[in-house]
């Protein structure tokens, strides 16, 4: 994971192995179902991100967003 500050917001990276084998799929919102127990980050970040996306280099997926900071002007 890593965490970058740019002008007026803040950008996550989190990178892991790629899809799983059986999945081949890039991440991406899924209907809730609260029975199959997953998919609750990716729908938290979407809530609250400016913007997201994902990436996918080297067999490794990164799924990344941003969120603004606040201005500490006064």
């Amino acid at each position: 994971m890593s965490v970058i500050k740019l002008r007026g917001r803040i950008q996550v990276k989190v990178t892991d192995q790629g899809p799983r084998e059986n999945q081949g799929t890039t991440p991406h919102l899924r209907p809730m179902d609260t029975e199959e127990g997953g998919g609750f980050g990716l729908r938290m970040v979407a809530g609250q991100a400016g913007r997201w996306g994902t990436v996918h280099e080297d067999g490794r997926t990164t799924v990344w967003f941003e969120l603004s900071r606040p201005s500490t002007r006064t």
